[in-house]
């Protein structure tokens, strides 16, 4: 590696760390402050630890803007100095220097994806929800529908209906309790009947194995499955293996998918430095910081469109996480494209 590429680069890193000190000092504060009124407003307890918790999530969520400062901080100094003429007069490619914004945006992208991956969770668990609120539990396939009010860590549900559909009947089972073993529901104090002759008295029972063709165990999995408080590789595989058994939720998809399609957008966001690098603009520090605000506001508004727009089914679910990186992808390349040619 040349030292030109080693300066840049060190350049890229200096100012990513630099920023990555200043928001998380000024996020922490803010949380404190915020934490401090609401001690003296409402004499709320102030969770130290809370906030401490918080703060990689919201530098996961600013990791695009923290990027695009970085390099937009690195290409005001070089510019400053006529670097790019430079090159241009010892007979190097300018465009070299783009591709290395491009190597520290997929840099930062990688970074912040494992970030994303580890870290801190909430410990308030899905099931202690589930069994302390009044949300119930709905999943349906093509042959199997489960509905229950309440679930319990005990792994127990309670008051369960559940409908299977086979080439020759249409079953509805109603129980007080079902507990998942294996394979298997056992189903406690409940009736079942046959919805394709309704003539027929339903059948009272105080215990019924009811076998199913996936495992329980992965299907308790992914009703408390939170996509965005578990890992990338961990979600896809509870997801995967109750698609094979026809459970596809688009909103655990589309949430997977942002998984990957949001630490992307440090990638990204160097397409926006194509105008500026080939007309040569510079700026002042200031102007830098709030053209880099503005441009992260619009990208953030895109791509949160996206992903309602996805999640309510007005957009291709795989497409919605990724509308504004297509977006920039068309942009930048209509852009590269006309100054070529």
């Amino acid at each position: 590696m040349s030292l030109k590429n080693k300066y840049i680069l060190k350049e890229l890193l200096k100012y990513f760390i630099i920023f990555i000190i200043a928001f998380t000092i000024f996020l922490f504060f803010t949380d404190i402050f915020s934490g401090v009124l609401a001690y003296f407003r409402n004499h709320a307890s102030f969770p130290w630890q809370y906030y401490f918790i918080r703060l990689p999530q919201k530098l996961y969520t600013l990791s695009p803007l923290i990027t695009l400062l970085s390099i937009l901080f690195v290409f005001g100094e070089i510019e400053k100095f006529r670097e790019i003429e430079i090159f241009e007069i010892k007979g190097i490619n300018p465009q070299h220097i783009l591709y290395l914004f491009f190597i520290f945006g997929l840099f930062s992208a990688i970074l912040f994806f494992l970030i994303g991956n580890f870290l801190p969770k909430n410990k308030t668990s899905a099931a202690s929800f589930y069994s302390n609120s009044n949300k119930y539990i709905h999943l349906a396939s093509q042959n199997f529908v489960f509905w229950a009010q309440k679930y319990y860590p005990e792994k127990v549900f309670k008051n369960v209906v559940i409908i299977t559909l086979t080439k020759h009947y249409l079953k509805l089972y109603q129980s007080q309790y079902a507990y998942p073993e294996n394979n298997t529901f056992l189903l406690k104090n409940g009736e079942t009947r046959n919805l394709m002759n309704l003539s027929i008295q339903p059948e009272k029972f105080i215990n019924y194995n009811l076998k199913v063709s996936f495992n329980t165990q992965n299907f308790i999995d992914f009703i408390l499955l939170n996509v965005r408080k578990t890992s990338f590789f961990k979600a896809l595989l509870i997801l995967k293996e109750m698609e094979k058994v026809g459970f596809f939720p688009k909103s655990k998809w589309i949430n997977l998918y942002e998984k990957i399609a949001y630490p992307l957008l440090n990638f990204f966001f160097v397409f926006i430095m194509l105008p500026l690098f080939y007309n040569r603009s510079t700026f002042s520090r200031f102007r830098i910081f709030i053209l880099a605000i503005v441009l992260s506001i619009f990208a953030y508004s895109v791509y949160s469109i996206g992903i309602a727009l996805g999640k309510n089914n007005m957009l291709p679910w795989a497409v919605s996480p990724w509308l504004f990186h297509i977006f920039l992808l068309f942009a930048g390349g209509f852009y590269f494209i006309k100054r070529r040619f």
